[in-house]
């Protein structure tokens, strides 16, 4: 098959000449990024029956690779002209319309985002004591803050008050962080949340609710009792009953906490997002030592006998069995802070190495194995950490590496546990399965190499623009299990201090992240199979993964039924950060 079949083609040459226009669009604007899929997937995927009966590559003329070229310059133009968002400003970044604030050392208030400003009417430089807490309340919530900023007592609490106003509850989440230069501030997340007027048209619109429902709605989602909407609306306590029961009527909804969930996910849908969880690093070297969010956590540095840097991470017990832990190209190298101590608890030792390239990992060789390189940066972790056996814990496609270290080093893995685990491809018709992000990068590395650094590249820099919040939702948006997973506070600085080695203001991935995808598309069911009778395998996945499918995962099971497993109902990819007790569980019984 010709790679110029396009020009044959009139359909085919469109959709390529639009690929190029979306090419130079993505340059300019990583943003549009999911537009230049879109527009790859409609050329190559009539193509890709051929292009694998006849082993070619797609679109790989000259002119389409001068296009790219071109393209790629201009976004690294576009890179350098992009400024990382100021520390204060960045630690309330991904805080939507959820008002978020910073505290400054001497009790003002500092940055601060939209949420605050309509929900709380507050601005910056105002004294706390501003605050609109109920005056037998605010003198406490203020002597924390004050006890936080002079470093006595937790570094972070919760605290629920009453507002001055209407008597609600509001709960504030307040974590003590130093900044860069040295000042003590106190990062602030509240309930309270700006509801934009425009909602209540779309809630009328949506389920015919009158102004009276809508209005107890909202008083339902900024935490007020049936007793509180009652006094404040004049009516008994039994007419709000009667309300509410119709509201759930009208949504479909069973149960009051259910209406909520409902209504915050349709304010996230239509742009008044909610529930903007804490982040911990935003643009900062977030694995090091002083990002730990549980203080645990201890960077340590090694040299392979090349000379190049290897990092590694350890958490838990010092002297607990080993268990080294794959963080998967995206970099999910940390756990929620429940889940570190857990691991302590559980007398595990949890070694994470950071993949070459990655952080401050020096990157492999262009022309190296690239597989057989990290497989022996972890054997150099192993060796400075003075272990000979452990379990490896693989997330999502790494359990393709974990399979190469019995390949390489037979015995020293004594049981993996492939958390998310992605089974090696059957047929490149197992892609069609996944969602947008996940099938293009896999199937853009088998037809289209030379564009998937481009576009991992221009992935990063949308990051870099628009948040890590947003970026994530880009790349996981389909997966509402795993959406739902960054609104909680505790995931969500796992997510975004972990996810640090990948990308930050000073480092991006990109090029380590293409070479571990390039790595994915390739055979390796030797390797796995040659697992059997070696090395225990189990498998956890969630039943809404949107990479390993159940359409993938299913026959995989059935055909290995050496493997075991356990399915999560309503789980996602990221399952780890909700279900590593499961993780620690299997470990113990390995």
């Amino acid at each position: 098959m010709s790679n110029n079949t396009w020009k044959n083609d009139p359909t085919a040459e469109r959709h390529r000449n639009e690929l190029i226009d979306r090419l130079y669009e993505v340059a300019m604007d990583p943003g549009r990024a999911a537009e230049m899929l879109e527009q790859w997937e409609a050329l190559v995927n009539p193509l890709r029956d051929a292009a694998d009966e006849h082993d070619v590559v797609l679109l790989n003329d000259s002119a389409m690779e001068e296009h790219i070229s071109r393209a790629d310059r201009f976004l690294d133009r576009y890179a350098n002209t992009l400024e990382p968002p100021s520390e204060r400003m960045a630690l309330i970044d991904s805080f939507d319309m959820a008002a978020a604030f910073l505290v400054e050392s001497d009790l003002t208030v500092g940055a601060l985002n939209a949420g605050a400003r309509a929900a709380l009417q507050i601005s910056e430089g105002a004294p706390v004591t501003t605050l609109p807490v109920d005056a037998e309340d605010l003198p406490s919530l203020v002597r924390q803050m004050r006890d936080m900023l002079q470093e006595r007592g937790p570094t972070m609490s919760l605290f629920r008050v009453r507002a001055v106003d209407c008597g609600h509850f509001i709960i504030f989440r307040i974590r003590h962080r130093i900044l860069r230069d040295g000042a003590q501030a106190l990062i602030v997340a509240t309930s309270e949340l700006a509801w934009p007027p425009e909602f209540d048209s779309i809630l009328m619109e949506a389920f015919n609710f009158t102004q009276t429902e809508v209005d107890i709605v909202r008083m339902l989602i900024e935490c007020c009792s049936v007793k509180d909407i009652a006094e404040q609306r004049g009516r008994s306590v039994d007419t709000i009953r009667a309300q509410i029961k119709s509201i759930l009527a009208k949504t479909e909804t069973r149960s009051q906490v259910e209406l909520i969930r409902l209504v915050l996910s349709m304010m996230d849908m239509t742009g008044f997002a909610v529930a903007g969880p804490a982040t911990t690093e935003a643009w900062s070297r977030g694995y090091s030592q002083n990002a730990s969010p549980s203080g645990a956590a201890k960077l340590h540095t090694t040299y392979a006998p090349d000379g190049r840097r290897l990092d590694y991470l350890t958490w838990g017990d010092p002297n607990g069995r080993p268990v080294v832990l794959l963080h998967v190209e995206i970099g999910m190298s940390r756990w929620p802070r429940s889940g570190e101590q857990a691991a302590g608890k559980a007398g595990i030792k949890i070694i994470t190495p950071i993949r070459a390239g990655y952080g401050d990992s020096s990157p492999l060789p262009a022309k190296s194995d690239f597989t057989k390189g990290v497989i022996d940066d972890i054997m150099h972790v192993l060796k400075a950490e003075n272990v000979k056996t452990c379990t490896v814990v693989s997330l999502c496609a790494d359990v393709r590496f974990a399979a190469h270290i019995e390949k390489y080093y037979p015995g020293v893995m004594t049981g993996l546990i492939a958390v998310a685990g992605t089974p090696p491809p059957d047929s490149p018709s197992e892609y069609d399965h996944m969602d947008l992000w996940q099938r293009f990068l896999l199937v853009c590395a088998r037809y289209t190499p030379h564009l998937l650094t481009f576009t991992v590249k221009a992935g990063f820099l949308m990051a870099r623009k628009y948040g890590q919040r947003k970026f994530l939702k880009h790349v996981y948006g389909k997966s509402q299990a795993d959406i739902d997973q960054f609104n909680d506070p505790e995931i969500w600085e796992a997510v975004t201090t972990g996810i640090q080695i990948c990308l930050s203001d000073t480092h991006s991935a990109h090029k380590a992240f293409t070479r571990t995808i390039s790595e994915e598309i390739k055979g390796w069911h030797a390797e796995f199979s040659a697992l059997e009778n070696q090395v225990p395998v189990h498998f956890i996945n969630g039943t809404m993964d949107a990479q390993a499918t159940m359409e993938i995962i299913e026959p995989f099971f059935h055909n290995h039924p050496w493997v075991t497993y356990e399915l999560i109902e309503g789980a996602g990819q990221l399952l780890i950060y909700s279900h590593w007790d499961k993780v620690l569980k299997k470990v113990n019984q390995f």
